[in-house]
């Protein structure tokens, strides 16, 4: 080796050293938090692990990982021993000790697991129950505010790890634990545990660091994460797919360690290219000092722009919030249906066979109603989140807008009166009667809050012209602006701040009117109150025919349904009216009607939820081999898609049907085929 070749070699080492000594340490905590963050065969792994390795090559950091529980990790970051802990959960409490990323990691929440045999349906049946939960866990405190009203709360009980409340509930020691969604079902898949539907908190994992510490830290991880979410073909994304997704790897793949062996190869070359830039940044710096006062300018200029994406950012995260509450909620709204469905069931059971009158049957005509309203609420909030088709039929405006109103009447404070208009004549529109009633409660408590000091709320139904019906909502409260009535449709414009204002109640007035056809128009003076006026197409009032037919005769109809409550309703109203029900509660059973002998067989009662996946082709089976069958589905009209085979007259009740006409809808399909179950003019512009 030359003496030139030698030196060389010692200046590049040199060079090289200096780049390792460079590079800024970041102590990060690991806990067991799987699958986002754990120890695997004694190194870091998970979701939240990949990327933070990912955004330390190309931040030059060098991770220092500390292992420990959450208890310990979470106290670490207090003293200063971390500069990093994640995931963790953004709370106001929290956030006055630590600060976080403005990005997480993805859409959480916390759940609850059961031992087998404990059936877990709501939080009320964890009275006097032995709860397995992690110290200083955000989860296991939300439950227990959550249960702290119950005559006997839950039994809490503290484990360092959520691996190690798990296995005290295998153990029997306790009888359910709360966790992260994700990790808790990583832990429990394959074991003798549960997930169950009861869910105590949601919100987004975030980076943390000790509070006003780390902000450059924050800032990276934040710039990071948003490119790596932008950009589909980014380890974000197939960290997600690989960690959190439905494919998960288990083994490693047998290019895996020649790919790892390159990437060793060009991370030395590639350190060896950073210092030698870094050689050339340093005799650049003078040059960059003296730009920095034109820099500040700029960003003085800028600071404005800051602060009003610092309030789209807020607003996007309640978006987000909002969003993930109406998922839950609409995840449940099959089931509300359901019960709904029994209530109103079981009441016209009760109403038909009573011999009572008076104040009792009227009380039953109050329960159906309500079960009725409440049961077109849940299908319009989850038409509306979910963007299924709305059920749109004729309705009296004006007896419509009464009926609310005294739902109204009963929210207002003792210093506003109410003042209902109906027109001289009906008037008929065609709307979804949830959504309907949606508008006119968000306008009417809209205009209730803008009366602080009292005043007078007035709703008047009238015919605008002969071809438009319209609604006036005005108050006596304290008016608006101009600026303010430009921008009072606009989501998340609130000026009710302090009392919870959401800003989605008009912006959503406005969506659903603009989906019936219709318009909204506001007029508005400080100090002199403020009217709203929505204007609908007028419709052509209902022309019914109600055929006379005959209850059954013996004939077999094959009763599909899920829920047991309900499938027990609708059998027994059948069988009450003269019909022999036959019963299917999956597809299974219903693929083994498909070859059993039914010689009887005249009609098939399906709900439409069972359509889905082999439901479908089942049923079109069914067809091909019994072409005479009857035909009509119960549910959310959409939740399902007929199959082809489906005769040309079948009857879709949806979800807002009464069991008492089942019986006669059946009766007309196998008789006649062709008798009309809607009114005799479909509607139509006056």
């Amino acid at each position: 080796m030359t003496l030139r070749s030698l030196w060389t070699t010692v200046a590049l080492l040199a060079l090289l050293s200096a780049s390792t000594a460079a590079q800024r340490v970041v102590r990060v905590g690991l806990h067991d938090a799987r699958p986002v963050a754990f120890e695997k065969d004694g190194q870091p792994a998970g979701f939240g692990v990949v990327l933070l390795e990912q955004i330390a090559d190309e931040e030059d950091w060098e991770l220092e990982w500390v292992h420990g529980t959450w208890s310990e990790c979470l106290a670490w970051l207090k003293t200063g021993e971390l500069e990093l802990l994640f995931p963790m959960l953004r709370t106001p409490e929290r956030e006055q000790r630590f600060d976080f990323t403005e990005q997480g990691l993805y859409a959480g929440w916390g759940r609850v697991a059961a031992i087998a045999g404990f059936e877990l349906e709501s939080l009320l049946d964890l009275e006097a129950r032995r709860v397995a939960v992690v110290k200083d866990d955000i989860f296991g405190e939300e439950l227990a505010r959550q249960t702290r009203g119950l005559v006997r709360p839950p039994v809490l009980v503290a484990y360092p790890e959520l691996s190690a409340a798990v296995q005290a509930a295998i153990n029997g020691e306790v009888e359910a634990v709360v966790g992260e969604n994700l990790a808790l079902h990583f832990l429990i898949e394959g074991r003798d545990l549960h997930s169950t539907p009861v869910v105590v908190a949601a919100g987004q994992p975030h980076f943390a660091t000790r509070g006003g510490e780390g902000a450059e830290l924050l800032a990276a991880l934040d710039r990071h994460l948003i490119a790596l979410k932008n950009d589909p073909g980014s380890i974000y994304h197939e960290a997600y797919d690989e960690w959190l997704g439905l494919r998960r790897t288990d083994e490693w793949p047998v290019w895996l360690p020649g790919a790892i062996t390159v990437g060793a190869v060009l991370l030395a070359v590639s350190t060896l290219f950073a210092a030698m830039l870094r050689t050339q940044l340093r005799a650049r710096s003078a040059e960059l000092v003296a730009r920095s006062e034109a820099l500040l300018e700029q960003i003085r200029e800028r600071e404005h722009a800051e602060t009003e994406r610092r309030v789209l950012r807020e607003s996007l995260r309640h978006a987000q919030k909002l969003q993930l509450a109406g998922q839950l909620a609409s995840g449940v709204a099959h089931d509300v249906r359901n019960l709904l469905t029994v209530i109103s069931a079981h009441a016209e059971r009760v109403r038909d066979s009573s011999t009572e009158s008076g104040s009792t049957l009227a009380s039953l005509g109050v329960v159906e109603r309500a079960a009725s309203e409440a049961a077109d609420m849940t299908r319009s909030l989850v038409a509306f989140s979910r963007k299924i088709e709305a059920r749109q039929e004729k309705v009296d405006l004006g007896a419509f807008v009464q009926e609310t109103g005294v739902m109204i009447e009963r929210s207002l404070p003792g210093n506003v009166s109410l003042q209902v208009t109906p027109p001289l004549a009906p008037v008929w529109v065609i709307a979804d009667p949830g959504q309907l009633r949606q508008v006119v409660l968000n306008l009417a408590l809209n205009a209730r809050e803008a009366m602080t000091a009292g005043g007078r709320l007035s709703l008047v139904v009238l015919r605008s012209s002969e071809r438009e019906v319209s609604l006036r909502v005005s108050d006596t409260g304290q008016g608006m602006d101009a600026e303010l009535r430009e921008r009072v449709f606009e989501p998340f414009f609130t000026t009710k701040q302090d009392s919870g204002g959401t800003g989605l109640g008009l912006a959503t007035v406005r969506e659903l009117v603009s989906e019936q056809d219709g318009r909204i128009e506001i007029d508005s003076t400080p100090g002199e109150g403020t009217e709203i006026t929505v204007t609908w197409p007028a419709a052509r009032a209902p022309r019914y025919r109600v055929p006379d037919v005959a209850a059954g005769q013996g004939e077999s109809v094959l009763v599909a349904v899920s829920t047991p409550q309900v499938r027990q309703i609708v059998a027994s109203a059948l069988l009450a009216a003269g019909f022999k029900p036959l019963q299917a509660r999956s597809h299974e059973e219903l693929a083994e009607w498909t070859s059993r002998e039914a010689p009887g067989l005249q009609a098939l009662l399906l709900e439409e939820s069972l359509l889905n996946g082999e439901g479908g082709a089942l049923v079109g089976k069914m067809f091909v081999a019994r072409p005479q069958l009857a035909f009509a589905t119960v549910g959310a009209t959409g939740s399902g898609e007929l199959p082809a085979e489906a005769p040309s007259d079948t009857v879709r009740l949806g979800d807002s049907y009464r069991v008492a006409e089942l019986g006669r809808v059946l009766r007309r399909l196998i008789d006649a085929r062709a008798v009309p179950l809607v009114p005799s003019d479909a509607g139509g512009a006056a």
